[in-house]
């Protein structure tokens, strides 16, 4: 009779629990069982259910919060399933995606906005053209759904639908969507594709456009390396975006740039601090000693 059960016990695991997640809900519920006086019947009655609960939990997770539950949280009665999932939702460390978004589904490149890909959905959209609330040829920006099996499920607009309402606006507007560029890893804002974009750099004079006598392309741009732009902060990350390289007396001005900003802000503090001394009326003093503060002078 025993080996009939045993044997029966064991055809069932065979049958059922066939990943480490599974052995992992199994061994919570054998821990249960033991603790509470129950049998094989009510671990296989429940497996399926904790299956079901816990199944977009990732396995190395789930094994660490049942060992946490089963050493510090399980109380001295015989928990619910409702109760067990409670307490695992609501750890510091436990992932909101994990209820809504499978193991093995994520948002596409072009629209993820975490490095694992469990958040996201929306493309941004750039658009330069009429713009019937303010009468005018103006820039305009908005969001829409990504068009990738994730992003469907948002509640916004899809990106098709929102890209044909603005071209029905006007149908010569300049309209650029967010994208992922794998050559400089990142995600390409749509304003920067922009011809508007280009232009005003062109006139701040920090591009210009090639010179046919230099045997340079009249329709492409290139660096003006004297602006200031260029040797200032976000000068080299600027290179690296648009794929240039800077010259060497460029390039040594940017490196000397945090020598000379601590330069700059130590003289600044040097004037405030003398300022300070001599102005009577300023609103900081000068700092005092001691024996200047007790009368002692």
């Amino acid at each position: 009779m025993n080996n009939d059960k045993k044997s029966s016990w064991q055809e069932w695991q065979d049958k059922n629990v066939r990943t480490g997640k599974d052995k992992v809900i199994l061994r919570f519920l054998s821990n249960l069982a033991d603790h509470h006086g129950k049998g094989t019947y009510w671990i296989r009655s429940q497996y399926p259910l904790y299956q079901r609960k816990f199944y977009n939990i990732p396995k190395d997770y789930l094994t660490k919060a049942f060992f946490d539950y089963l050493m510090n949280t399980m109380p001295s009665w015989l928990p619910t399933l409702p109760q067990v999932a409670e307490t695992i939702h609501d750890r510091d460390d436990f992932v909101g995606h994990w209820h809504t978004i499978d193991l093995n589904e994520f948002y596409c490149m072009d629209c993820r906005s975490d490095r694992e890909g469990k958040e996201g959905g929306m493309r941004h959209i750039f658009y330069y053209g009429y713009v019937p609330s303010k009468n005018k040829i103006a820039e305009y920006r908005c969001v829409a759904n990504c068009d990738c099996k994730l992003g469907k499920k948002n509640t916004r607009s899809p990106l098709h639908d929102t890209l044909n309402w603005l071209r029905r606006i006007d149908e010569s507007a300049e309209i650029h969507v967010s994208y992922w560029c794998e050559a400089t890893q990142r995600h390409v804002d749509p304003k920067e594709e922009a011809t508007i974009t280009w232009q005003r750099r062109v006139d701040l004079g920090v591009l210009r456009y090639g010179d046919p006598t230099q045997n340079e392309d009249p329709r492409a741009l290139f660096p003006c390396w004297e602006h200031p732009i260029w040797t200032g902060p976000i000068g080299d990350m600027m290179c690296k975006r648009y794929g240039f390289e800077m010259p060497p007396e460029v390039l040594e001005r940017y490196k000397l740039r945090p020598r000379l900003d601590k330069k700059k802000r130590f003289e600044e503090a040097v004037k405030l601090r003398r300022k300070i001394g001599k102005d009577e009326d300023a609103p900081i003093s000068a700092p005092k000693s001691l024996a200047d503060l007790l009368g002692g002078s």
